[in-house]
């Protein structure tokens, strides 16, 4: 039972009433935010007066008798009218936060802690930040985003989008009982995933993307996006926001704004991965960037916000600025207006609803976007009461869809369970991802054996004796990192960007223990984070007297992160020589040596170097990551990941544009899609990655279908074709279905055509001995080339389709060895299709 209102001077005072004073009063107080001056203490969301506990639209609330609380009414209906209900202030407070949404306490509407991600799970910035301290203190961290592309498994993804979303409400309703009925907090995901594809490997933003191609990006990110939403009863589980529309690049100073997007690459590699989070999977947001197209800034480009995203695509997606950022650099970085009044009125005028970062309580500098710049923009009438309601009425949109406002049978997602939040079930999630998504490129083999699995019984190599135990050494700056716990904002070696705070990271080094001890093998680690010349001899000698070494290296976040681009793609100089003595010394002693690579972006290692006998590419494996890595090593799992980028080679970044240059032909060409592999032949190919198994694949066929008995043209290919596992382990199969137009790879500048395209893939678990018959559908439409000027056409000719566990063309002498790719073609006629 609520009470009917607190005790002020002794005397019990309605909520009505109070809530009235306070709204006449609290919008006159400036609250200086986290960055400037005290919140106040935890719980009362920066505000002394409390507001009633009951939800805005229950009973006994000042709003319960509001239009905008009655229930029959939609959704949208309900957020025009609260707009309609909103004073100007009122409205500029709903326009604008920094990370945290202020409540508007004259209708009881909540405080909300907007600024969570939900890349790896979820990270609450307010765990992380002046509200620290503030339950939950722990959540699940999942391998990062570019480990989800490397599982190319849309089931595994689904049910880790399905945890990050439980747990996100859990979080919620956690806030929402500790605060007293003051704010809500993490069910809105300002930084979710980012649709952008990995455009350029030196790019310090990889760990975010799902990888390089825009079909496997389009794949993921709309199975993501609506699993973690949820939709029940028209009530949403949570609201997701992808970034950055569209195309990105941010120097390590500064937004670049040279950065050029043309109309082919728009629609050939950037905007599918857009509309399939947007419109296949239902995005709530979408977050504009840096980058100009046609000369107009993104988050000001009318083409992009109203033509493509309300136009073409018909999305209600609230459009958000880039914390703050994004909207001033308009004025700041592309000088496309004067003032910063001027950048407002283009974004709003082009699409923007929410200036995010933006804190309504700064009235001076870029956050003063909202407090002093808008309501100057629209005393100036550059900005219309009309277009400011109409934003608000769509970010608010988003919170009743959260079922936010309501008590009762709206709200579906009232009682998730709270110690879901890092529970051993998700932790076990978690650790399956990070095997799963842990590319084995090399495993070098004898006429008896590969060098993995190792396992279950330890080896001791000929010519030493056995009455020792076996020894297994442990060596790199990545193989022990279980400290770095950090927040969001800091980057730790497992976890790297935008990831929570979870009750444990468990190391390649402590898994390895765990596994030592069940084995009777001693474990040996050296050479951790400070490595020298008396480092690198000491992991040397261990190495050379090791049956086993594991070697961790890698680029973390102090090589590859948000603002820091890489210099190069290969090892720092102080783990190559690491690296090199290491080889040398097994390649002497003749134990066996793994290569671990913590790592977003490629990362060049030589398989040729004697003394390696495996490369394992773990990615960012989260807080199971080293049971990732240990699963593998020792065979309880057999690797079913792929890379989900191109491994190029050393020198590639010479060959091409920096990384502000988005044209995919630039140099020697972007991507498995245009890279001319004479020029500069990859390192491992996208889509390569290596089983304890071996797969067959037999009897293609490709059929085509017409979209009725009347129709001469064909609407769609089905694509069916058998798998066998051959092998002795039971094992998941990655299936990949390329195709190569007409005229395939050609490299004319206006019209250069892909060397082939990825369009379907499966990933089936297969006994030994077992064999599935697997179809794909292929519409007509995926197969378009796209023109010069963004339009899309079916070329008359004939198309190549290739099935198999790797490209055509990917003749690593052990992917080949492990399975076929079978080929047909099939010839369709001209067609002009629609962009979308």
């Amino acid at each position: 039972m609520h009470s009917t209102g607190p005790l002020v001077g002794g005397r019990m005072v309605p909520w009505t009433t109070l809530t009235t004073i306070v709204g006449v009063l609290s919008l006159g107080v400036s609250i200086m935010a986290a960055v400037g001056g005290d919140r106040g203490a935890v719980g009362d969301d920066g505000r002394s007066t409390p507001l009633p506990p009951m939800r805005t639209c229950a009973v006994g609330s000042p709003a319960a008798d509001k239009t905008f609380c009655d229930q029959s009414k939609s959704h949208e209906d309900r957020a025009r009218l609260l707009a309609s209900e909103l004073t100007q202030d009122e409205l500029i407070v709903l326009w604008a936060l920094h990370s945290y949404h202020y409540p508007i306490p004259r209708l009881n509407i909540k405080g909300l802690h907007r600024d969570t991600c939900c890349v790896h799970g979820p990270a609450l910035n307010y765990m992380d930040g002046p509200w620290v301290g503030v339950e939950p203190k722990y959540v699940t961290v999942f391998p990062h985003a570019i480990n989800h592309g490397a599982t190319w498994d849309n089931d595994l993804v689904a049910r880790m989008a399905n945890a990050t979303g439980n747990e996100m409400r859990a979080a919620s309703q956690i806030r929402y009982r500790t605060s007293n009925g003051q704010a809500y907090a993490a069910v809105i995901c300002d930084s979710g995933p980012l649709a952008n594809t990995a455009h350029h490997p030196a790019w310090g933003r990889i760990s975010e993307t799902y990888g390089e191609d825009p079909f496997l990006i389009s794949r993921l990110g709309a199975t993501v996006t609506s699993v973690m939403q949820a939709r029940d009863r028209g009530v949403l589980k949570t609201a997701l926001t992808t970034r950055h529309f569209m195309g990105y690049h941010h120097t390590n100073t500064m937004p670049d704004p040279t950065m050029v997007v043309t109309e082919r690459d728009l629609y050939d590699a950037y905007l599918p991965g857009y509309k399939a989070f947007a419109i296949d999977g239902g995005a709530e947001g979408i977050m504009c960037g840096f980058a100009s197209f046609d000369g107009v800034p993104s988050c000001a480009n009318s083409r992009l916000l109203k033509a493509v995203l309300r136009d073409e695509w018909k999305s209600d997606s609230i459009v958000q600025s880039d914390c703050c950022d994004s909207l001033t650099s308009i004025k700041s970085q592309h000088n496309y207006t004067d003032t910063y009044e001027e950048a407002i009125a283009a974004g709003m005028n082009a699409g923007l609803d929410l200036c995010f970062g933006c804190d309504p309580h700064i009235d001076k500098g870029p956050s003063g976007m909202a407090s002093t710049y808008l309501a100057n923009a629209i005393t100036q009438k550059l900005v219309s009461t009309t277009q400011l309601e109409t934003a608000v009425s769509r970010i608010m949109l988003t919170r009743f869809r959260l079922g936010e406002f309501d008590e009762g049978p709206n709200r579906p997602w009232a009682n998730v369970d709270e110690s879901l939040l890092d529970s051993p079930a998700h932790r076990a999630l978690a650790r399956e991802a990070a095997s799963a998504s842990a590319v084995l490129a090399v495993n070098k083999c004898s006429s008896t054996h590969c060098v993995l699995p190792y396992g279950p019984t330890l080896e001791v190599p000929s010519g030493r004796s056995d009455s020792a135990a076996p020894t297994i050494a442990v060596l790199g700056p990545f193989a022990n990192c279980s400290n770095a716990i950090g927040g969001w904002s800091k980057t730790s070696c497992y976890l790297h960007s935008y990831a929570g705070i979870p009750s444990k990271i468990v190391s390649i080094l402590d898994a390895i223990e765990e596994d030592a001890a069940s084995l009777g093998a001693t474990v040996q680690y050296r050479a951790g984070e400070s490595i020298d010349p008396a480092t690198i001899t000491a992991a040397a000698a261990a190495a050379g007297s090791a049956e086993l070494t594991v070697l961790a290296v890698g680029t973390g976040g102090q090589l590859e992160a948000e603002s820091k681009d890489r210099l190069n793609l290969t090892l720092p100089p102080d783990q190559l020589a690491l690296l090199t003595a290491v080889a040398a010394a097994v390649d002497r002693g003749g134990g066996r040596l793994v290569v671990v690579c913590v790592s977003a972006g490629p990362v060049y290692i030589d398989p040729s170097i004697s003394g390696i006998g495996a490369i394992l590419y773990a990615g960012y494996g989260g807080e199971e990551a080293g049971h990732g890595v240990s699963d593998i090593i020792f065979g309880r799992v057999s690797p079913s990941a792929r890379f989900p980028l191109t491994m190029y080679d050393k020198g590639y970044l010479e060959l091409v544009g920096p990384v502000s240059d988005f044209s995919s032909t630039s140099g020697v060409g972007r991507t498995y899609r245009y890279l001319n592999t004479t020029a500069s032949p990859p390192l491992f190919y996208f889509g390569h990655g290596l089983s304890f198994s071996h797969f067959e694949y037999t009897d293609l066929t490709l059929t085509t279908i017409a979209a009725d008995t009347t129709a001469t043209t064909a609407t769609s290919v089905n694509v069916s074709v058998t798998v066998s596992n051959v092998g002795v382990i039971a094992a998941h199969e990655v299936v990949q279905l390329y195709v190569a137009n007409p005229g395939a790879g050609t490299v004319a500048p206006a019209n250069p055509i892909p060397i082939r395209s990825l369009h379907a893939f499966a990933k089936p678990f297969l006994a030994v001995r077992g064999e599935q018959r697997l179809s794909f559908l292929v519409n007509v439409t995926q197969l378009a080339t796209v023109q010069a000027n963004g339009s899309r056409v079916v070329t008359a000719g004939e198309y190549k389709f290739s099935v198999g566990g790797r490209q055509p063309t990917d003749l690593n002498p052990a992917a080949v060895a492990q399975g076929n790719v079978l080929c047909q073609t099939i010839t369709l006629p001209h067609l002009v299709v629609d962009n979308y």
